[in-house]
């Protein structure tokens, strides 16, 4: 009789103690998922709207914002509202806001914050002893949703205790959300497809890729590609976007923050795909599971802004071709602030309210500096014992402030604008407060409606000197004049000329382009590097030197030369000269020098009409 031979044990690839820790760390990795999901928003793709796969619909506050994160606090403001949009042609569903970021708050003091949307209150929680994280799920009536426009209002509210006779009523907290990680998300029924769903979907930084057509070697081809691609990133900047450039074989990893701008034969070699039946300048597409915008088109007339000129609303097809209709300039010195985007809506107030409003030069009647603004308060009469106060600001200088005495109707500020404070690029900054005498305890908490007269205006014209002088002298148009070696690098090119166009053009304004030719008596934007035959500009850069009146340094590696300049026939213009690779430089507030000296990643140097480069004020140490 004979053994049986017991069965070989078959030999497993994976060990089960092995493949039980892999099963573990998966479902951590999406307990993880569902409880902080921002720790999965990747830091290239977490700036804006993007569509995961066609599935889902995310828009993040530094979108709908100025991308700064929003802070609460006594401070700066106790409230703030931002409005997200959705796509209006592929249909949302689930949609959720999420708030994240970190609070501090005192024990002995209950705030609360509380989530409005569409004005009525969605949410209300009481923030943490201390130091916390903030990370708060608030579900969106989809009544909300349909609107199209998702209004949002956070707002701290307390009390600081009325029983006690005390001088500090203040919240004593601070709210921060994160602008890349607040956001509103949602499950889409289809991919991103419409022309506006897609604009829609577009972050705030936005990578312009250009692809120029094959076999142009002489760069003649290229010359068509960079004009349309600086309309298109001057028209993004205009409009709030942080807009980086790259060529052919540059990062396109920025999901819907991308734009492609060539001809369809070129994209098509990258794998963008455009939408079925699309023709036109501006197509929609597919690159990978991503839908991407493109601009196939170079005629001048065609890369309008995408928000002003209606593409945001009305293009419901995967194509667009829009037109630039010539808008007369405006005329006169008198500037409505609500047509600035100042808000003119009745508001509470409690303690205290602050207004913003920005503006530019370059959108004003003229393009000259305003004398002065003139501002209607509609206050409430104060109860005994108070009174309202006003203090206004023009890029955090204090130019007025006085106590409001016609209560019930409307009190008319005038609010001189020096010249000295007034830069390209300006924001008025307009606060209202209550003030009350200390008189006994259980001092009431009441909000009052205030609002800023529709009426509330910039007045006034006054001449500007260096910089602020040129957008006057641009009122009536200027040309862009370009050198031949600019087409060699289309990306370098654009990536210089959006900001500084983007500085002196206005909203609406068109963009005129030269090639090879000295400017003369029409104003200009010359891109260049002195010395200039029959041109004269306070800063030259020869070789690896830097040379102005008394200077004559090693220049910058990389960056940007911004620089006031004229011709011998009369006209002046700004002179752009990039060193080595400016695509990531940041242009600091424009004002009354005749030239900037901006390396990347440094502080600028500035120069005056002589050439004189004028130090920055020491750093002084505060008084005790």
């Amino acid at each position: 009789m004979t053994e049986e031979e017991p069965e070989p044990t078959r030999a497993t690839w994976l060990p089960r103690r092995a493949l039980l820790f892999f099963v573990l760390v998966a479902v951590l990795v999406l307990v993880f998922m569902w409880l902080r999901p921002n720790w999965f928003i990747p830091e290239n793709g977490g700036d804006g709207p993007t569509t995961t796969a066609g599935t889902t619909f995310v828009q993040t506050l530094s979108t709908v914002g100025s991308g700064d994160d929003v802070v609460l606090s006594d401070d700066n403001t106790t409230s703030s509202s931002f409005t997200f949009t959705r796509p209006q042609d592929a249909r949302v569903t689930d949609t959720r806001l999420i708030l994240f970021g970190r609070s501090q708050a005192e024990a002995s003091r209950p705030v609360f914050l509380k989530v409005f949307i569409d004005g009525a209150m969605q949410h209300v929680e009481r923030l943490g002893d201390g130091n916390r994280e903030l990370d708060i799920e608030v579900a969106i009536p989809q009544r909300a949703v349909e609107d199209n426009a998702i209004d949002v209002q956070v707002r701290l509210s307390g009390a600081s205790g009325d029983e006690q006779c005390v001088t500090d009523r203040e919240l004593g907290a601070l709210v921060v959300l994160e602008a890349r990680a607040t956001r509103v998300i949602g499950d889409l029924d289809a991919p991103l497809q419409s022309v506006r769903d897609v604009v829609t979907g577009l972050g705030q930084r936005v990578t312009l890729r250009i692809v120029p057509p094959e076999g142009d070697s002489s760069g003649q081809l290229a010359r068509s590609w960079i004009e349309a691609a600086t309309r298109v990133g001057v028209a993004l900047t205009r409009e709030g976007y942080e807009v980086r450039v790259v060529d052919a074989s540059g990062d396109v990893q920025d999901g819907n923050s991308t734009i492609l701008i060539g001809p369809v034969t070129a994209l098509a070699a990258l794998g963008w795909e455009p939408s079925d039946g699309a023709t036109g300048s501006i197509l929609t597409g597919r690159l990978g599971d991503r839908s991407v915008l493109a601009v196939v088109g170079t005629s001048g007339d065609v890369t309008v802004p995408f928000r002003a000129g209606g593409a945001d609303v009305i293009a419901d097809s995967p194509f667009s071709t829009p037109r630039t209709q010539e808008t007369e300039s405006r005329r006169g010195s008198v500037m409505s602030l609500a047509a600035l985007g100042l808000d003119t809506s009745a508001v509470q107030v409690t303690r205290s309210r602050a207004w913003r409003v920005a503006f530019s030069l370059a959108d004003l009647p003229g393009g000259a500096a305003p004398q002065s603004a003139r501002l209607g308060f509609q206050v409430p009469p104060a109860p005994p014992g108070s009174r309202w106060l006003t203090q206004i600001q023009l890029n955090g200088h204090l130019v007025a402030s006085r106590v409001l005495a016609a209560a019930g109707t409307t009190d008319w500020v005038d609010a001189p604008l020096p010249a000295a404070a007034t830069q390209v690029r300006n924001q008025l900054t307009v606060t209202v407060a209550r003030d009350r005498d200390i008189a006994g305890c259980q001092v009431r908490e009441a909000s009052y409606s205030i609002a800023l007269s529709p009426d509330s205006a910039l007045v006034g014209r006054t001449e500007g000197a260096g910089f602020t002088a040129l957008p006057a002298a641009f009122a009536s148009g200027f040309e862009t004049v370009l050198p031949a070696a600019a087409a060699g690098d289309p990306a370098q090119t654009v990536s210089a000329l959006v900001p500084a166009l983007a500085e002196f053009s206005g909203l609406y304004g068109s963009l005129d382009f030269v090639w090879e030719r000295t400017p003369d008596r029409r104003p200009f934007v010359l891109m260049g590097s002195m010395p200039i035959a029959g041109i004269s500009a306070p800063v030259a850069l020869s070789g690896d030197r830097l040379k102005a009146s008394g200077v004559d340094v090693t220049s910058m590696s990389n960056g940007l030369v911004l620089q006031t300049a004229a011709t011998h026939g009369g006209a002046i213009g700004l002179l752009v000269t990039p060193v080595g690779t400016a695509a990531d430089v940041l242009l600091p507030p424009l004002g009354r020098e005749a030239a900037l000296v901006v390396p990347t990643g440094g502080r600028a140097l500035v120069v005056d009409e002589a050439g004189r480069v004028v130090p920055h004020p020491p750093e002084r140490t505060p008084s005790p």
